[in-house]
């Protein structure tokens, strides 16, 4: 019986972390398809109301992003 409980116990936890470690992800993912209005509403929102690719199209269109990324990576290895 004691095993069942430090077994759920354990289990809580590491799921309560789970989620404080990749809600950010979710957050950042969400926001990448949201316009910018809609990024600085106030409540804010996990899922977009009007889903967009138009600041995908930005980032790849008028920013330098694959070069960004090719640097991040020759860093980091």
């Amino acid at each position: 019986m004691h095993d069942k409980k430090s077994t759920f116990i354990k289990y809580t936890i590491l799921s309560l972390g789970a989620i404080v470690v990749l809600y950010p992800f979710f957050w950042m993912f969400g926001s990448s398809f949201k316009s910018y209005q809609e990024i600085f509403t106030y409540p804010p929102t996990l899922i977009p109301v009007e889903p967009t690719i138009n600041t995908i199209v930005e980032l790849f269109s008028e920013h330098n992003f694959s070069r960004y990324m090719f640097n991040s990576f020759f860093v980091a290895v």
